[in-house]
């Protein structure tokens, strides 16, 4: 059944010893209502609930996906743009729709039956809800620990990239060191490569470099650090690869310093030394 493998193979994450994550009991609304995770989210919640009919639920395709009309509105609340003039048709050409759906599907706001998906009574409560970080670290644990980040891997074998997402600790100890406004993308990218080198594939060429580069960015940089506001450099996922080729400095947020906790880390000292 294709949308019984599609839905599997995005949840279907390794179930890694991701303990970096602090108690949030400092965590703010005003500093997890605005990042990118948390207004789709909301955007998604909004929406279903104004388009819902039959106690607030959603008719599906016949393959499970969301019907174009409704992914077309949600693209249009997100980028500001027009749906019409964009290259997506349906739920299948946009992954960001398909990111929050499993989202909230996994952590339980939405309930998927037949032909049909329902809000659930915490999605309600949500979005009638003043304070949202329990919801922020609900996301943000479960993108951690059980979504599949190569699952965002459209073009090469599975599991190509995996090492992006066993790996996402150490990624966030280089920021904790390095994410200071002074390094470039680059040069997070590059202490990634040096540590993990054995573990990636990289050709004899620098086409297999650059490759590496493009996916750790696309999700570490973009569909994780980004999205979570763990960084203060907001990326569109929608025009990720069409966007200006400027490098960026990479300066980690006040909620990256509050919410990850790095410090204790059980990872191998041997990997430390290049981000020393």
């Amino acid at each position: 059944n294709l949308f019984l493998n599609k839905e599997y193979r995005g949840i279907c994450a390794p179930a890694s010893d991701q303990q970096a994550l602090g108690h949030y009991v400092n965590l703010k609304e005003n500093d997890i209502i605005g990042t990118p995770i948390m207004k789709r989210v909301k955007i998604f919640l909004e929406l279903f609930r104004d388009n819902s009919e039959n106690s607030g639920s959603l008719l599906l395709t016949s393959v499970g996906n969301l019907k174009p009309d409704f992914c077309g509105k949600y693209y249009e609340a997100v980028t500001g743009e027009d749906f019409r003039e964009s290259w997506i048709r349906n739920e299948d050409d946009y992954q960001s729709i398909q990111i929050i759906k499993i989202i909230l599907k996994g952590c339980g706001y939405l309930h998927a039956l037949k032909i049909r998906i329902k809000l659930t009574d915490k999605a309600f409560a949500f979005l009638d809800a003043e304070k949202h970080s329990d919801a922020y670290m609900e996301f943000l644990t479960y993108y951690l620990d059980k979504f599949n980040w190569d699952y965002l891997n459209l073009r090469f074998d599975e599991d190509a990239f995996r090492i992006i997402q066993d790996s996402a600790l150490f990624s966030l100890y280089i920021l904790k060191k390095k994410g200071n406004g002074m390094e470039s993308e680059n040069d997070i990218i590059r202490y990634f490569i040096e540590a993990f080198f054995k573990d990636l594939f990289i050709s004899e060429d620098d086409w297999g470099e650059r490759l590496v580069k493009i996916m750790f960015e696309s999700l570490f940089m973009v569909h994780f650090c980004s999205q979570f506001g763990l960084i203060d450099k907001e990326y569109l996922p929608e025009i990720f690869f069409d966007r200006d080729k400027k490098i960026y400095k990479v300066k980690t947020t006040g909620l990256y310093k509050k919410n990850i906790q790095v410090e204790s880390l059980n990872i191998e000292r041997s990997n430390f030394k290049h981000a020393e």
